[in-house]
């Protein structure tokens, strides 16, 4: 899944898996989404949010894959 060029990207876990993207040198607004085991996506909310975004599965889930976009 693709990450915005220029940007940091990293997932963890803690209670949920999470998905965050950090476009922190740039002028931009970062959306990411975030991938579960079983092929469901969940989106960050807010949608857009200037220079970092976070996406979160249910409580309990982990997270395989992500990506996001900037504008």
């Amino acid at each position: 899944m693709a990450i915005p060029p220029g940007c940091a990207a990293w997932m963890d876990y803690t209670d949920r898996g999470r998905a965050h993207i950090n476009c922190g040198s740039q002028n931009v607004d970062v959306r990411v989404t975030v991938k579960r085991n079983n092929g469901k996506t969940y989106n960050s909310s807010p949608y857009w949010r200037y220079q970092y975004n976070k996406a979160e599965c249910p409580v309990g889930i982990g997270a395989i894959a992500m990506s996001g976009e900037t504008r």
